[in-house]
């Protein structure tokens, strides 16, 4: 039962950081399954991350289907920037 409530906060907290503040969820989710859970600090890392793609993924789906991105440019700006 802990599990899933140390689950569930470190879930909402990385959902309200990445909506509110677009700071990544690894800032969240990893220190609590580190702290509360015992897990090792690399196999936490890797799901914090994890969760930032698939994420990162979903909302690419969602601008693309409402057509709201902008390709051009950003193929332009990785290339220039990247």
């Amino acid at each position: 039962m802990l599990k899933i409530i140390v689950c569930f906060i470190a879930g909402m907290g990385a959902g309200l950081g990445t909506g509110f503040a677009g700071m990544s969820a690894a800032a969240v989710i990893s220190p609590m399954l580190i702290t509360f859970l015992g897990m090792p600090a690399y196999q936490a890392v890797g799901i914090a991350l994890a969760s930032d793609v698939l994420a990162s993924a979903a909302s690419a789906y969602t601008y693309g289907k409402n057509k709201n991105l902008d390709i051009r440019n950003g193929l332009i700006m990785t290339f220039l920037l990247g």
